[in-house]
């Protein structure tokens, strides 16, 4: 596609005036290092960009996907990222040369996320057809652990890395213990959630879905406040930095501050283009709205009945 993107980066919590990326294709992922030195972004061409934080040198990679990149994670030495696409495959890149590593096989329908667990030590990918436990050997290669014959939208890990939480089309959040897969009690928000996140104390859990709704749950005691409603918000990109949630939708990018009690606005910025997805950054507070722009704005689509653009819809006969 001609269109383009862009990539918006502030200082968290103040405003301020943005640091503009340029980004040459529309922008579907979107991922922040821990240490604070890489951005990088994925296309719905499939290709994927980055660059170092301070000085944003850009970092050459040969483009990854032959499809919508769906989602990005790095790894723990934030010198790899993992890259899921709608090409049916899930790989790993080497940010400092900017070449795939490898591939983590098998997958046969679109892969829609890829979660890496704290430790480094487990890795999860969800599609359109399985969910899929891969473990780490004595000698650092990924094995196929175990896979579950559900689809499912996302994935996260809790800070402790003991529960993996999964988003599925049937509308229910899924929880997994890491190690036996047993699965705990699910929760319900509907429609399709595309967002889900955990807070940096494990305490709450949170989940954004595309009729505007943003739901909350106390992971402790097992209750959840009332869904509270986003004005303004087409689609939540969501991502949980302590105390605070970030949300996103047409020209606005929030943020809600995090309370055993609904979430609180602290700060709204306006953009002048349509947002698909925001992040903190994981160590610092730094908030990263991605935006799409150009004549294939996903605005248009959006509007299809049954379609939201920002998220996979798997077949029915999956779901």
């Amino acid at each position: 596609p001609s269109s383009r993107g862009k990539v918006f980066v502030w200082d968290y919590p103040t405003e301020g005036v943005p640091k503009t990326l340029d980004v040459e294709f529309p922008v579907t992922a979107l991922a922040l290092s821990s240490d604070q030195s890489i951005i990088a972004v994925g296309g719905l061409n499939g290709e994927v960009q980055a660059w170092r934080l301070g000085t944003f040198e850009q970092i050459v990679i040969p483009a990854p996907h032959t499809n919508r990149v769906s989602f990005l994670t790095f790894d723990t030495d934030n010198v790899r990222l993992y890259s899921s696409s709608y090409d049916r495959t899930c790989k790993c890149l080497d940010l400092e040369t900017g070449k795939e590593l490898f591939e983590l096989p098998g997958h046969r329908l679109n892969v829609t996320s890829v979660a890496l667990s704290p430790d480094g030590g487990q890795l999860v990918t969800t599609s359109w057809l399985r969910v899929r436990f891969w473990d780490k050997d004595e000698r650092g290669n990924w094995q196929l652990a175990e896979k579950l014959p559900l689809s499912a939208e996302r994935a996260a890990y809790s800070p402790n890395g003991k529960i993996v939480a999964t988003s599925h089309y049937d509308h229910l959040i899924r929880f997994w213990d890491r190690k036996t897969r047993r699965e705990r009690l699910p929760l319900v928000h509907q429609p399709v959630v595309s967002s889900i996140a955990f807070s940096q104390d494990g305490r709450l859990f949170c989940s954004g879905s595309a009729n505007k709704t943003l739901k909350t749950w106390d992971m402790d005691e097992t209750k959840r406040p009332p869904p509270i409603r986003i004005p303004d918000q087409d689609r939540i990109g969501l991502s949980a930095n302590g105390s605070s949630i970030a949300v996103s939708g047409p020209n606005i990018a929030s943020s809600y501050g995090m309370q055993r009690k609904a979430p609180n606005p602290q700060l709204k910025m306006f953009i002048r283009t349509s947002l698909l997805m925001s992040h903190f950054h994981p160590m610092v507070d730094t908030l990263s709205p991605q935006a799409k722009t150009g004549p294939l704005r996903f605005g248009t689509m959006r509007r299809r009945k049954g379609f939201e653009p920002s998220q996979s819809r798997a077949p029915k006969s999956m779901v």
